[in-house]
């Protein structure tokens, strides 16, 4: 019955989003592999780009409430195959505001951060969400994965076109990673992408980078 619904989501007014967000909690919390049943391809295939996005963001919300067994769970049985996929275009092509809100599932999956901030690194553009820098200083992901850290905020800077008023985020962060050994090519290159966006600080990072 909801597989029927996929086509007319439309039609739900205002319970839409409750609709998507329902069929994200299916996808990680249920013991049903949403890929391999098909009921995700179909869902993404049929319902449209609102609904799509909409999904995403929930994905967001249950993974950052989950604990980080059932978040790897959902990373290796699933969210990594589903992620190579929506790249390639299939089942359907995959938008830069809809990738923006799968980039901040990083965020929750500390366990293989590694390897996410690599397929994001790799990937196609994205809509950056403002607050995204922030949320990042706020974790543990840069001590505990420094050059993933950097490669993460780096592809995020790439994606800004204008600057957001977290950049002195980037500098705190940067400063955190130097000493852990973040690789110091990649530190400088957020520099000229600071620099790019306008940030004042980032002659005097440049310069803390290669004391």
């Amino acid at each position: 019955m909801y597989e029927k619904i996929f086509s007319h989501t439309a039609e739900l007014g205002k319970v839409r989003d409750r609709f998507a967000e329902y069929m994200a909690g299916l996808a990680v919390t249920s013991s049903i592999n949403p890929l391999k049943s098909g009921w995700l391809d179909r869902f993404m295939l049929a319902s449209q780009e609102q609904d799509r996005r909409s999904w995403a963001s929930h994905v967001r919300r249950f993974l950052s409430g989950a604990n980080d067994a059932a978040r790897t769970t959902a990373w290796q049985k699933w969210v990594r195959d589903y992620w190579n996929r929506r790249i390639l275009g299939l089942p359907v092509k995959l938008d830069t505001v809809e990738l923006g809100e799968m980039v901040e599932w990083s965020l929750s999956l500390a366990t293989v951060f590694p390897e996410v901030a690599e397929m994001i690194s790799k990937g196609p553009k994205f809509e950056v969400k403002e607050f995204i820098l922030r949320e990042l200083a706020d974790t543990s992901l840069p001590n505990s994965h420094p050059k993933a850290a950097a490669q993460f905020l780096l592809k995020i800077l790439q994606n800004m076109t204008v600057a957001y008023f977290d950049l002195d985020k980037v500098e705190e962060v940067v400063k955190r990673i130097l000493p852990l050994g973040a690789p110091k090519e990649l530190l400088r290159a957020i520099c000229g992408e600071l620099a790019r966006l306008g940030s004042p600080g980032a002659g005097d990072l440049q310069s803390f980078i290669n004391a």
